[in-house]
C-alpha cells in the first residue's frame, strides 16, 4: 500500500531557502567584498518622545541581478521600541514575515526571478522612548544581498543606517499671574447737620 505524503513546502519557498543556505556558506569569504548596498530612508530626522517614526529599508544591487535579501537591524531598546514591520509594495514577496523586538529587527525575503537596482525591502516603525539625545539604527553583520547567478552575498558590508534626534514637546510658557485689581476707596458719606 502506498502512502501519499503531503507537500508542506512549496517549490518557490524551498528555492528561496536554498538561496540563503548556499549564500550563508560563503559569507565569511565575501562579506564586505560586494558593491550592493543597504540603506534606510530617512537616514536622519527627529521624533518626539512617545511618537512613532517609520523608516524604509532599501537594497541597491546596481546592475547585478539578485533574488534574496537578509536584513538584520539593531537599535537601542532603551530609546526605541519596535512597533511593526510592513513588506507591502516590496518585490521581495516570498519568505519569512519580519520580526522584531529587544533591540533587533530581521527580514528574510526573496522573490521568484530576480531584480536589479534600488528596491524596497520593507518598512519598520519604532516608537521613541526618550525625549533627548540621539539614537542609531544600524545594519547587522549577518545581513546579505544574494546574487542570482552564483548565490553569493554581494552586500558591501556597510553597517551605517540612520541617526535620529529624540526631542520632547515644547513646554508652554506659564500663564501670566493676574495683577490684583485696586480696591476702590470708599466714598465719604454725606454729613447732615441739624440746627
Amino acid at each position: 500500500m502506498r502512502v501519499k505524503l503531503k507537500r508542506f513546502v512549496s517549490p518557490p519557498t524551498l528555492a528561496i531557502a536554498l538561496a540563503f543556505i548556499v549564500a550563508g556558506l560563503g559569507l565569511s569569504s565575501v562579506k564586505g567584498a560586494g558593491s550592493a548596498s543597504l540603506t534606510l530612508s530617512p537616514s536622519s530626522g527627529s521624533v518626539l518622545n512617545g511618537n512613532n517614526i517609520t523608516v524604509s529599508v532599501y537594497e541597491n544591487s546596481g546592475a547585478e541581478a539578485v533574488n534574496a535579501v537578509q536584513v538584520d537591524l539593531s537599535y537601542d531598546a532603551a530609546k526605541l521600541q519596535y512597533v511593526s514591520a510592513d513588506i507591502s509594495g516590496s518585490p521581495f514577496n516570498v519568505g519569512v514575515s519580519p520580526s522584531g523586538g529587544s533591540g533587533s529587527v530581521s527580514f528574510s525575503r526573496g522573490l521568484i526571478g530576480s531584480t536589479t537596482g534600488s528596491q524596497l525591502v520593507g518598512r519598520v516603525t519604532f516608537k521613541a522612548l526618550a525625549g533627548s539625545g540621539s539614537t542609531a539604527v544600524n545594519f547587522g553583520g549577518g545581513s546579505a544581498i544574494v546574487r542570482l547567478s552564483d548565490s553569493q552575498n554581494i552586500w558591501n558590508g556597510s553597517t551605517g543606517g540612520g541617526s535620529y534626534s529624540l526631542t520632547s514637546p515644547a513646554t508652554p510658557p506659564p500663564a501670566p499671574t493676574p495683577s490684583p485689581s485696586p480696591t476702590p476707596s470708599p466714598s465719604p458719606s454725606p454729613v447732615s447737620y441739624t440746627h
